[in-house]
């Protein structure tokens, strides 16, 4: 005897548009094809989205309200030129414009724009100035520590003579007039407190009104500083390293709980990085735990931080958490090294809490680079979520984005080790609720230059409203990638069932293809609204399956499921 099974979609709105994505331009095939380049970073300003474009950090600047007429670049820039760390400031969206030319008079510039259109554009130290930034692009730009906001004033590090005092902690008001020197750490003419040999360093975070950073006096190595803006309040925070010209070098900034949580050597010995937590004060800086460096993701669930990192005795990766205090603080999980996993620059593991769970890309050599689940504990319930395409093909799931009650990412739908396509997924944390939302076209190899996929990737999910917004290639070998949005109010999915839903099919509404997953499917039927069969398929006992319903006329349709056990599950979709 056969058992049915019904499952209903009900739609948080109408279904016309749902869970498909739109392009907003595709700025590359525009008078101007320059601003046609993948989304670094943004800010939104004024219910736009301010970005830094291009490959690296960025040579553009584009706005965008969600709308094609609304979209249009603002700052062009050398290719080789870098633009990076955008921060809303003083109702302006300042950000740090390196170049790259030996062309006198030119340097490093701390830059503005309104958003709005080229004239809106400026320096404060324009090209000429004596004033230069301090910049390192490629080993800064997505940290967003270059350039920081406290108490109305921005911070960086710049010099306006290298030979006197080198490069040093600055602020600004916006102006050139307000733009000064907060103190020359280091007094020997021609030293830099901050740069080589550590030009990773230049990491800024500013609790409350105190700012962190990391600094050499020329006496105590690279060790944390503290300021609270003026000249007489910058001071060492503590000597963490006593060898005299040794610093502990201090990196990978978390705030939490209103103080600072950070990676330091405290002596010379190999492999002893720890982890520290400051209030601002010496006696309020202590040891969290021994051996640990390279913490690279984290998040806060529970009031509790959690964070990725290596041990350096084992040279293990895992998942670890701390409430702040040395007792609190050790290891979840062990996971696999990445292995084949693509490194998308910068985090290995996109660790993001939503539903009181922790969402992660992690490695199994059974399943490749896929999306796992946390609930935070060290009891075992720590899992692979779902292996997205079913295969042991990487796809690498990144740019993890909470927005409007579910959890968004970015996946690599890849054929023998080369991307199909990178598409964007959604779940509401069940199996069922788990959606693949593809980009229109995005069906053909992504065969041109070999960043194709690892730009895309790298590239962010930004929240603007209602929409989510991002950059996608959906051609072959296209260079440059067009704006999509994705309307959230539209992919609320909620199951209605008195038994344990197994079957997904995505996406839906759908215009091209949709795929089923279920375990054991050996027969596929497609019924239109009258009852009668549009499609009627027989497979070889999958768990995954393709319908092509691009030739089906507008509507709503269901999909009969057989599988190896003959039961049925029926599910409805609709064309558009």
């Amino acid at each position: 005897m056969k058992t049915y099974l019904t499952i209903v979609l009900i739609l948080a709105t109408a279904m016309g548009k749902a869970q498909t994505p739109q392009m907003v331009a595709d700025l590359y095939n525009s008078p101007d094809p320059d601003y046609g380049q993948s989304i670094r970073q943004g800010v939104i300003y004024n219910n736009k989205l301010v970005t830094c474009n291009g490959p690296i950090t960025g040579n553009v600047v584009v706005t965008t309200d969600g709308t094609t007429a609304g979209t249009h670049g603002v700052v062009r820039v050398l290719a080789a030129d870098n633009l990076y760390n955008p921060v809303l400031f003083n109702g302006l969206v300042y950000y740090i414009w390196e170049t790259n030319t030996s062309t006198p008079g030119w340097h490093p510039m701390l830059a503005y724009t309104n958003g709005v259109n080229f004239a809106g554009t400026g320096e404060v130290n324009p090209t000429g100035d004596t004033l230069q930034l301090y910049s390192d692009a490629v080993a800064n730009a997505y940290d967003g520590q270059a350039l920081t906001e406290m108490g109305g004033k921005l911070y960086f590090f710049a010099t306006e003579n290298v030979l006197t005092t080198g490069f040093e902690l600055y602020s600004s008001d916006g102006t050139r007039q307000g733009t000064k020197l907060v103190k020359n750490i280091n007094p020997i003419p021609g030293e830099f407190s901050i740069g080589y040999p550590h030009q990773e360093l230049i990491g800024k975070r500013a609790v409350g009104n105190t700012l962190f950073f990391v600094a050499n006096d020329g006496t105590h190595g690279f060790e944390m500083w503290t300021s609270d803006g003026t000249n007489a309040g910058t001071q060492l925070l503590t000597d963490l390293n006593p060898t005299p010209g040794e610093g502990s070098n201090p990196t990978n900034f978390i705030v939490y709980n209103g103080k600072m949580v950070f990676n330091a050597t405290a002596t010379n010995a190999a492999k002893d990085t720890a982890l520290w937590i400051s209030d601002g004060t010496a006696v309020g800086t202590i040891k969290l735990m021994d051996n640990l460096f390279n913490m690279s993701d984290y998040a806060v669930m529970n009031n509790l931080l959690y964070f990725y990192a290596k041990n350096t005795l084992t040279d293990v990766e895992g998942i670890y958490v701390t409430d702040g205090t040395p007792q609190g603080t050790h290891v979840i999980v062990n996971m696999q090294l990445p292995g084949s996993y693509y490194g998308y620059f910068p985090k290995p593991a996109y660790l993001t809490a939503f539903n009181n769970k922790l969402y992660f890309s992690a490695y199994s050599a059974a399943e490749g680079q896929e999306l796992w689940v946390s609930d935070g504990t060290t009891q075992g319930n720590t899992k692979l979520f779902k292996n997205l395409d079913g295969t042991s093909e990487h796809s690498s799931p990144t740019q993890l984005t909470v927005a409007n009650g579910r959890l968004y990412f970015k996946a690599a739908n890849r054929t023998s080790g080369s991307t199909k396509s990178v598409d964007i997924w959604s779940t509401d944390g069940t199996l069922s609720g788990t959606i693949k939302h593809v980009v229109p076209g995005s069906n053909a190899l992504l065969t041109g230059p070999g960043w194709l996929d690892g730009e895309m990737m790298a590239s962010p999910l930004i929240q603007l409203g209602n929409n989510l917004i991002f950059s996608n290639f959906y051609t072959n070998a296209q260079y440059g990638p067009p704006l999509w949005k994705l309307d959230l109010t539209h992919v609320n999915v909620k199951q209605v069932s008195t038994q344990e839903t197994k079957l997904a099919l995505y996406p839906n509404p759908a215009s091209h293809m949709v795929t089923v997953n279920a375990p054991g499917i050996r027969h596929i039927s497609v019924l239109n609204a009258v009852g009668a069969k549009v499609y009627d398929n027989y497979t070889e006992n999958t768990n995954v399956a393709e319908i092509d319903v691009q030739a089906l006329t507008a509507g709503i349709y269901l999909v009969e499921i057989t599988n190896e056990q003959g039961i049925k599950l029926v599910q409805r979709f609709t064309k558009q």
